[in-house]
């Protein structure tokens, strides 16, 4: 992951080019970096080894920690269901999004697999933790493949499926994402945190339907107002981007 990052990730001078993006550093002020999943730390690693004390700020997300970093903080996200510090983690890079949006930002994203457990912010606040695992226990083994289980995921939370980068929409940013799915759907990567949302509420209506899950989740998901405008469900019912080679 390291070696990978490094391939597409050169700086020149004050121009870095990543891919077929290039970009002046000198009419950058800030630049974070926020590493999401199990290759985060060594992502990470090689994006700090490159951009040195160009880096102001950011935050990684792992499972595992590998080494050290002597930039940015790690935080333990859980994995495969989410922890207390999932959570810590998604509310701590939205903070920074929102602090640091500016056009003259620069946000890298370094995405790999297993971020949809460990990096999580549920859309209604009122979804408790234990909540949150219980779905994810109910999605991983209630027979739906990993799109479908990403679809729900992306529908009930408030960073995946493009909801983190939209946080900083004034920012210029870049993400690159090591894949893990056989498909390369880029968007099942960590369920896409910074990739637009191409699911309906229509897909996520089918998924729930096909298999049962409004009488498997927990009450509070169902009743939550995110649920509920999903579902269309009354009130009286009870229940930019590259892929790294």
């Amino acid at each position: 992951a390291e070696t990978v990052v490094a391939t597409h990730l050169q700086l020149d001078g004050d121009r870095l080019v990543t891919g077929e993006e290039e970009i002046d550093l000198g009419k950058i002020s800030k630049l974070l970096v926020i590493a999401i999943g199990k290759a985060s730390v060594p992502m990470a690693r090689a994006a700090e080894r490159i951009l040195g004390d160009r880096i102001t700020d950011g935050l990684v997300v792992s499972n595992a920690v590998i080494g050290s970093l002597p930039q940015l903080p790690i935080l333990l996200g859980g994995h495969p269901l989410p922890n207390a510090a999932s959570l810590e983690a998604a509310s701590r890079a939205l903070s920074l999004l929102r602090q640091h949006d500016s056009e003259q930002t620069l946000i890298l994203f370094l995405i790999s697999g297993g971020g949809s457990a460990m990096f999580e912010q549920p859309i209604d606040p009122g979804i408790a933790l234990d909540d949150l695992q219980a779905v994810n226990k109910t999605l991983v083994n209630c027979g739906a493949v990993i799109s479908e289980m990403n679809i729900v995921r992306r529908h009930l939370s408030a960073v995946k499926g493009g909801k983190l980068a939209a946080a900083a929409p004034r920012s210029r940013q870049v993400s690159l994402y090591i894949s893990d799915v056989n498909s390369d759907d880029l968007t099942t990567v960590a369920s896409g945190p910074t990739l637009p949302d191409a699911s309906t509420v229509e897909d996520f209506q089918r998924i729930i339907a096909r298999y049962d899950l409004a009488n498997q989740f927990p009450a509070s998901v169902v009743q939550s107002s995110a649920f509920r405008q999903q579902q269309a469900i009354p009130p009286e019912v009870d229940r930019k981007s590259t892929r790294l080679n």
